[in-house]
């Protein structure tokens, strides 16, 4: 799901949005899952629909408590282009 979002953006973002809203994360998560994830959400963010910036947030926020890279995301997520 991952996988195709990153390939082909246009169809798949809102569809792996709406599972990763599904996921419920109770492990830490590494860098190499942040790395596959967070270029989903960066491109969901810069989307025209409130409804597909809204499941970024809600994913983002769901993240937060379990990676110690928040950091080197937060400047990416919060600019915009």
């Amino acid at each position: 799901m991952l996988l195709e979002a990153l390939q082909d953006p246009t169809s798949k973002t809102v569809v792996a949005l709406r599972k990763l809203l599904e996921t419920k994360f109770v492990h830490f998560i590494d860098a190499p899952s942040l790395a596959l994830i967070m270029p989903v959400v960066q491109r969901a963010f810069m989307d025209r629909t409130a409804d597909t910036r809204k499941m970024a947030a809600q994913i983002v926020r769901n993240m937060y408590s379990l990676t110690d890279e928040k950091v080197c995301y937060a400047a990416a997520v919060m600019s915009r282009k």
